[in-house]
């Protein structure tokens, strides 16, 4: 019995030294440690649509799965201090929240769709703001109106305070808050490096504040739609705003975008903008003009022709438009083939017209028909009995005077009509 033991002890002990161990490396991606929920600000992807660093292989990433069939027209990421992150849109006249794992059913706040609300988190804290209802916050439990007073259209986080634009009565200033406490705006006396402050930008002053951007370089940005700077600095005493270009501005806030450490915007004179943190050149042409070059780009190797409609709906590349027609289709023909002016002798089966309400003529040459009067709702009313279809046809006087039949028939079971 040992030595059938030992021989038995032996064989597993050789088998775990010989056997041969493959290790496939696993794929990460540049988030490796915070990939369940939402990325956080800066952070880039491992996938477009999956998690790739779980042990247990691809999953669904929270944030690009489908999960909710709501429209929405902007999305904020509220991440709290408790470990849970929101997702905050508008959808409708609400402004909603999810944690990722259902649709948006945490409604934070009642809004009006024609003035959409600026928002940005501090703290533990929501903020939106309109230039309509004032500034409010969530503090994930209950919405508080801060100051219905203090009305703007653009809102972003900068080194611990809540900065605003577009400020109602004030459109060239730039608003900051007090330091960690985004409820309070106001000018004190006696200014500590804690307290609020307002800065008006350089630029051309009759021109008002277009976009901001935070953060890039540790900078806050600013646009006109004819400049562009930034504001520098950690406290109140210290913040300074610098002017980078007296001549290039941006009109979209939605266009500006980090771009591995290049900032990129649309101009207001529709050139690709980048800014490095001290100089900036043009990326592009005229937009319009470079999108329509790109397009034709190879234009005489574009050229694409069908056979069938099934063909057209496929997008097949064929030889030709087929002139096989069916029962139903509509298709273009010259004048020799018979054409309807709405007589009784231009079809083979001589159909009969009968004008049940107003009157109609024929008039500005061969196939276009005039409409003259109709009833008291203007319009004329034709019914054709033939031995082939019932068909009646409505026209509207006051939207169509002349109509064109000159190279347009219908395809029936027997007849071009």
């Amino acid at each position: 019995m040992k030595k059938t033991l030992f021989f038995l002890t032996s064989f597993f002990l050789s088998a775990i030294l010989f056997a041969e161990v493959f290790q496939f490396p696993r794929p990460r991606g540049l988030n490796s440690d915070e990939s369940e929920l939402f990325l956080k600000e800066g952070q880039t992807p491992d996938a477009e649509n999956v998690v790739t660093d779980n042990i247990n292989g691809i999953e669904p990433r929270g944030g690009f799965t489908s999960f909710s069939t709501e429209t929405s027209k902007k999305l904020w990421v509220f991440p709290h201090s408790s470990g849970v992150t929101y997702l905050i849109t508008v959808s409708s006249n609400q402004l909603k929240a999810t944690t990722g794992g259902s649709n948006f059913n945490i409604g934070i706040s009642t809004i009006s769709l024609d003035n959409l609300p600026a928002g940005s988190s501090l703290g533990d804290r929501f903020y939106f703001v309109d230039t309509k209802n004032g500034l409010k916050y969530w503090d994930t439990t209950s919405t508080v109106l801060s100051s219905v007073s203090l009305r703007a259209d653009k809102m972003v986080t900068h080194k611990g305070r809540l900065w605003l634009a577009g400020v109602v009565g004030d459109l060239r200033t730039i608003y900051g808050s007090e330091y960690l406490v985004g409820t309070n705006f106001f000018l004190a006396a006696n200014p500590t490096e804690t307290d609020p402050l307002r800065i008006q930008v350089q630029g051309s002053l009759d021109q008002i504040i277009t976009a901001l951007f935070a953060t890039y370089n540790d900078i806050l940005m600013w646009y006109k739609s004819g400049s562009f700077g930034g504001i520098y600095g950690s406290r109140r005493s210290n913040f300074t705003s610098r002017s980078f270009s007296e001549t290039v501005g941006a009109s979209s806030a939605e266009s500006i975008r980090n771009c591995d450490g290049r900032l990129r915007w649309i101009g207001t004179d529709k050139k690709v903008w980048e800014f490095d943190g001290s100089t900036y050149k043009p990326l592009t042409d005229d937009i319009d003009t470079y999108m329509a070059t790109l397009s034709n780009v190879g234009l005489a190797q574009k050229s694409i022709t069908q056979t069938s409609a099934d063909d057209w709906g496929n997008g097949t590349v064929g030889v030709n438009l087929s002139t096989t027609s069916s029962p139903g289709d509509i298709v273009f023909t010259s004048l020799i083939a018979p054409i309807d002016r709405f007589t009784d002798d231009e079809y083979l089966n001589n159909p009969t017209w009968t004008v049940l309400t107003g009157s109609i003529s024929q008039g500005g040459g061969a196939g276009v028909i005039l409409y003259a009067a109709g009833d008291d709702n203007n319009n004329v009313v034709m019914e054709t009995q033939s031995d082939v279809m019932v068909a009646t046809w409505t026209f509207n006087l006051s939207t169509i005077t002349a109509y064109s039949v000159l190279n347009l028939r219908f395809i029936d079971n027997t007849d071009n009509f």
